[in-house]
């Protein structure tokens, strides 16, 4: 069945291909919101900024994105 096994073979490789892509956006995206967020922008509006007295309260969120980005980036 060469149909099959050629079936077989394209999808093993899309499969591999989108492993790869999820495992470098994902790394990528969680590197971005962490300089997002230290520059005190918003989630949904990176294009306006947060009081300075507004990221003092959250600082507790930056040692999170750490600890994240280490684990990810072993």
């Amino acid at each position: 069945m060469p149909a099959c096994r050629v079936f077989s073979m394209i999808a093993a490789l899309a499969v591999l291909m989108d492993f790869f892509l999820q495992v470098t956006a994902f790394v990528a995206l969680i590197y971005f919101d962490l300089l997002r967020a230290e520059d005190g922008r918003f989630d949904c509006f990176p294009c306006i900024k947060v009081s300075s007295s507004f990221v003092e309260s959250t600082e507790g969120i930056f040692v999170c994105y750490d600890s994240v980005l280490r684990l990810l980036c072993l």
